[in-house]
């Protein structure tokens, strides 16, 4: 004879299937399908910020990349060159970046894409470094002047809409 599950009981059946099978993905599969070489990425500088991003990246496979180190502009310009490396991650705010403007915008002009340490840090931590901390980035940062009709336009909304929803 043939017996009906309760939707409850359904529920919970797929919910324990759907959990086991993004264990397994998540801790076996994703591995094996993702496996690769990942992208070769040069990383210039030798500040304590640089070498935090060059440990995380190279401890954790998920981010795909290899990393190659070098100590300036000038190396990472015959690097990338040399090996056809097309991602450069570097302090832009940094004094080796000033110094070398030739070399970045060689870089530049060949297709090689420039990616900011600094972004890079707080994409992967979460937080800003404390050495980027100075007047610029204050003043790259400061909020801007409020605009008070779309403040008060959308509070009314959080208003009306909170209103409506917790009557339903």
């Amino acid at each position: 004879s043939y017996s009906e599950l309760a939707p409850k009981t359904n529920l919970l059946i797929y919910t324990f299937v759907s959990l086991v099978l993004i264990f397994v993905w998540r801790q076996y599969l994703s591995s094996y399908v993702l496996s690769g070489k990942g992208e070769r990425v040069i990383i210039v500088g030798d500040s304590p910020d640089i070498f935090e991003i060059r440990n995380e990246i190279d401890k954790n496979r998920n981010y795909r990349m290899n990393l190659v180190p070098v100590k300036n502009v000038q190396e990472a310009y015959s690097a990338a060159k040399k090996f056809g490396i097309k991602s450069v991650i570097m302090d832009l705010e940094g004094t080796d970046a000033g110094k070398s403007k030739n070399f970045v915008y060689e870089l530049i002009f060949s297709g090689v894409l420039i990616l900011d340490a600094e972004e890079i840090y707080e994409l992967i931590f979460n937080k800003i470094p404390l050495s980027y901390l100075n007047d610029n980035w204050f003043v790259k940062n400061a909020p801007q002047k409020p605009m008070f009709l779309y403040e008060i336009l959308k509070r009314l909304m959080d208003v009306v809409i909170s209103i409506v929803l917790g009557v339903i």
